[in-house]
């Protein structure tokens, strides 16, 4: 075997790539980027290759970035009014209580437009569109929604950015109409991966076992349990639900198992990689191509590459390697949770798990043994800042419920396969459906009594501050235990310590009471707090309650966790709570009176005069009627207003940020 490749050339290239990406989101110029080049060119000049390679990749992924940036709707498209648009579906996704769709718009009416994409949310249907399908629909285009409204709100600024998405929508029930149908490749595989749903779907398993190996097999979440789906998170494994290198491990070893007969021929052992690989890319193809599984299918293939050409992988060389190609061909991708844990776990498997293993690895057995418990302990110290940053919890049951899905999920993933092969074949399988009905019983009854514990779950909040802190400490920590000079580890340690103990130090001052307005779509939420409760009052329909409901509490989702609300009120009548009153159609802040106008009204229909009106988006009434019914001298308008709505507001009136206006 040939010695093994050399780390460097793939590591500054990776600290380059991640370097400019950010860069261009903080707003860097151009000129900035030209000057890295041209310092790039004389630190060549002067031999200085690896600070050439950094600056030279940092100029690179600017420019990437750049190029890469969402294609802006056309002008004077966000003026409320109908239209009629042709798009694509490029990808859709269920809840019990609505639907998302990224769609690509090419049409506007009859005429053709430069191709953009638009957020569509709707009520869940009971047979959705498929991915490829050609759609006419007629709504009122939006702006992307961007964080702002409130403090801690979850920012989908990024989320719109990754998916080059430059409006938003509502669809109505009988708006959407299939059409055609793109016949592309990306279409054709996902209609395979909907095959294999079907064919899951129709087989012995119960509701539980079908919608558990969907997920596993395919990455289809839709059917999956919602208890199921929150034990696993309570529980540290929400990880296997998501398509990773894990799944792409026993995918790979699945078909290994296939090809073995292979070996047998020398010069067949190259093809036998070939297939491999082929299928792996397949199937990534076939579940969407995220970035967690792109990043195990590139990893595996420069492992494949370096046995075909007699070299030693080297893994930090193969995982910088994917960081690459990912951030080239999606640079945004750096701002995606999924590809954040999936590089941070990979990265603290390979920092932690072989050395705080104690067994040397001359007692192979006991090595390998004890890896099972190593491997999820690194893989949860690497994901552990950005784990407690999205998701604000620490799962302290990970080793107990990650050695669990360790030893079952091969087995879930393996029976599954021969499910949906011996099914397609015309057999019935009733007793492997059976099996694997008890073994999804089992774990979905191990998942519930682990979350049931009181301690399993511990709700935390760090701000990004303290998740850098903690990310810095962590990995100083991980390579002071690779580092051989007892210098250079003091320092690594010293670092991981000053560190540390900033952590406290670094958090947010968060103040007793506050309320703040959630324009959303046919809705405004007056949200109030007082301590650790919380009281939201909707202005929706009856009939949107629930849905209103669902969509409010994952947009407060970071704002609960920050302020350890454990109460939340829902309702959409009089309330009170801390020193804020909402009687008649009134908000009382304990200084100041606002007008809530979220309905036709009445003068009767007000218990008080207000120093404020806040005109929500089904009040229909003028600016002076307005004044005429609340006494106020100043109206809020309400960032749901559509355009055509504003126009009616005369351009005198203030428009007021409520962000913390009345925090006091």
């Amino acid at each position: 075997m040939k010695p093994t490749l050399n780390r460097l050339p793939a590591l500054p290239l990776a600290i380059g790539a991640v370097a400019g990406i950010v860069l261009w989101w903080l707003g860097c110029p151009w000129w900035a980027a030209a000057c890295l080049i041209l310092a790039a060119v004389a630190l060549i000049y002067f031999q200085q290759r690896l600070p050439a390679v950094v600056l030279m990749a940092t100029g690179a992924w600017w420019i990437l970035a750049y190029t890469s940036a969402p294609t802006e709707a056309p002008a004077g498209l966000f003026d409320g009014n109908l239209r009629q648009l042709r798009a694509e579906l490029i990808s859709i996704s269920s809840t019990r209580h609505s639907q998302s769709m990224l769609l690509r718009v090419d049409s506007i009416g009859d005429n053709p437009v430069t191709p953009f994409v638009v957020s569509a949310t709707s009520l869940p249907d009971w047979m959705p569109p498929q991915t490829g399908a050609r759609i006419r629909l007629t709504s009122i285009l939006e702006p992307p929604e961007l964080s702002g409204a409130f403090r801690y709100q979850k920012d989908r600024s990024l989320y719109y950015l990754r998916n080059s998405i430059s409006a938003q929508t509502f669809v109505e029930d009988d708006s959407l109409t299939v059409v055609g149908r793109h016949a592309g490749f990306k279409a054709t595989m996902a209609d395979r991966r909907m095959i294999i749903v079907d064919i899951l779907a129709h087989t012995g398993l119960n509701d539980a076992a079908y919608g558990l190996l969907a997920a596993l097999l395919t990455g289809y979440g839709d059917d999956l349990d919602y208890e199921i789906r929150e034990n696993f998170r309570a529980t540290g494994i929400a990880h296997a639900l998501a398509l990773s290198g894990f799944h792409v491990g026993i995918i790979a070893m699945i078909a290994g198992f296939i090809l073995f007969p292979l070996r047998a021929w020398p010069r067949l052992r190259p093809w036998r990689y070939l297939i491999m690989l082929i299928i792996l890319w397949l199937y990534a193809a076939m579940v969407g191509m995220s970035d967690s599984i792109v990043r195990a299918c590139i990893m595996f293939t420069a492992f494949i590459i370096c046995r075909i050409i007699g070299r030693r992988p080297d893994s930090i060389n193969a995982l910088m390697v994917a960081v690459i190609v990912i951030l080239a061909a999606r640079p945004f991708s750096l701002f995606s949770a999924g590809f954040q844990l999936s590089v941070c776990a990979v990265l603290g498997i390979l920092l932690f798990s072989d050395r705080i293993n104690p067994v040397a690895k001359r007692n192979w057995s006991g090595y390998v043994a004890v890896q099972y418990v190593t491997v999820p302990l690194g893989a949860t110290l690497g994901t552990l800042p950005a784990t407690v940053y999205y998701f604000h919890a620490v799962p302290l049951v990970f080793i107990l419920s990650n050695l669990l899905i360790t030893l079952l999920l091969p087995l879930l993933m393996v029976a599954g396969t021969v499910i949906v092969l011996l099914s397609a074949l015309g057999s019935e399988c009733v007793w492997l459906c059976g099996f694997v009905n008890f073994m999804v019983n089992a774990v979905a009854e191990a998942a519930s009594s682990l979350g049931s514990i009181s301690w399993a779950r511990t709700p935390v909040y760090i701000s990004g501050w303290q998740c850098a802190a903690l990310a810095a400490a962590i990995l100083c920590t991980g390579l002071s235990l690779h580092i051989d000079k007892a210098k250079a580890r003091g320092v690594a340690l010293a670092v991981a310590l000053a560190c540390t103990a900033i952590l406290p130090v670094s958090g947010d001052n968060i103040p007793e009471n506050e309320f703040f307005i959630i324009p959303t779509h046919g809705n405004t939420p007056i949200i109030m707090r007082s301590g650790h409760k919380v009281a939201a009052r909707f202005t929706c329909n009856p009939g949107r309650l629930e849905n209103a409901r669902m969509r409010l509490e994952n947009e407060l989702e970071h704002y609960l966790a920050a302020h350890s609300v454990d109460t939340m009120i829902i309702t959409t009548g009089d309330t009170r709570i801390g020193p804020y009153d909402i009687s008649g159609g009134v908000l009382s802040t304990g200084c100041k009176r606002i007008a809530i106008l979220d309905r036709p009204i009445d003068q009767d229909s007000l218990a008080m005069k207000a120093d404020y009106a806040l005109i929500c988006s089904r009040y229909r009434g003028s600016a002076d009627d307005a004044r005429h019914l609340t006494g106020a001298d100043t109206l809020i308008l309400s960032r749901d207003l559509s355009l055509k709505h504003r126009a009616r507001i005369p351009d005198s009136v203030a428009l007021i940020d409520l962000r913390y206006r009345f925090l006091k």
